[in-house]
């Protein structure tokens, strides 16, 4: 474990030579430590610690120092186990991998394990005020660009939004951390529709949304991921609704998630009328929880400015059900 606490090269902010000066033009893939006027520090992995540093410092303007090493093996490793070896309650910055902030379990630190278990049927709603929990610093990307272009960009983000205000733990809170969603994501071999939008809970898609081709050219479809759950009702209650989901219901056994349903859905309305069946709705809310509760997510594929437009399209959803009510 000692080799984890060194490294090479260690830089200043008010020295009079620049980071790349120190560092040189080769081996720049490796793990670093940033340091910072407050006594903490972070510690990250790049391909090219240069770059990665003038990106952390449009961020942060208290960096007075860079440690680095370089490394040939599995950058993700060294990362990990150099984040374990240096943490401590309050030290690290980062907000992924540290297990005094989040880790393994530590799904419990940010929204207790009791109100967790309340959410699930339908009570302990996230706090009104409460801030996000993602990165909102982040520039947009190419593919999110692409994704706002498209026509139908509006009613995309309301399935989206329709799916993680009802089915996702405390949202905000979770944002990022326990829950990521991607722009244009890759199109999997197997895969009819073209993916437009898609939400990961711990490498699982929980959520997507499709453009899918008609016989007026092609329109959109959402498809859940759901727990197959053992609770009286739920069977009828998804048979009851099978005329709205049209066509929807796959069953299968999944490694490691066990039994799943996929449904599928043509309109944001049947997507809503089946997240207000109680019994379908803990359903929707059992799968991504399991996952979140396995972990954090390393969020760095997030879509933060989809992210944005989704709270925002849910912000105001809210404030006219505010009026109705």
């Amino acid at each position: 474990m000692a080799s984890l606490g060194r490294f090479d090269v260690s830089w200043e902010s008010h020295s009079s030579k620049s980071l790349l000066d120190v560092i040189g033009p080769r081996d720049r893939r490796g793990i670093y430590r940033l340091r910072f006027a407050n006594g903490e520090a972070y510690v990250g992995q790049a391909v090219d610690v240069v770059r990665r540093f003038e990106q952390h410092m449009q961020r942060w303007g208290d960096i007075i120092g860079v440690d680095f090493r370089a490394e040939k093996g599995d950058l993700s490793k060294a990362e990990v186990d150099t984040v374990r070896y240096f943490e401590g309650p309050g030290y690290l910055r980062n907000s992924l991998l540290t297990i005094h902030r989040l880790g393994t379990y530590a799904l419990d630190a940010l929204v207790p394990r009791s109100v967790q278990d309340s959410w699930l049927s339908g009570e302990g709603a996230e706090p009104v005020a409460v801030e996000r929990g993602g990165d909102t610093s982040a520039r947009s990307t190419t593919r999110f660009d692409r994704l706002r272009e498209h026509r139908d960009y509006g009613e995309i983000v309301d399935l989206l939004a329709s799916y993680v205000g009802t089915s996702l733990l405390w949202p905000r809170t979770t944002e990022q951390r326990f829950w990521f969603v991607q722009a244009m994501p890759n199109k999997r071999a197997n895969e009819a529709w073209r993916p437009l939008a898609a939400v990961y809970c711990h490498a699982v898609n929980v959520f997507g949304v499709y453009e899918a081709p008609t016989r007026n050219g092609a329109g959109l479809v959402a498809q859940v991921l759901v727990a197959e759950p053992r609770m009286t009702g739920f069977r009828e209650r998804l048979t009851s609704l099978r005329h709205t989901i049209r066509g929807a219901g796959v069953q299968d056994s999944v490694s490691g998630l066990g039994l799943i349903e996929e449904l599928t859905f043509k309109k944001r309305s049947d997507l809503v009328a089946y997240m207000k069946e109680p019994v379908l709705l803990r359903a929707a809310r059992e799968l991504p929880l399991a996952r979140m509760r396995v972990g954090a997510v390393k969020g760095d594929r997030h879509s933060v400015h989809l992210a944005t437009d989704i709270f925002a399209a849910l912000e105001a959803r809210e404030a006219v059900e505010g009026l109705l009510t």
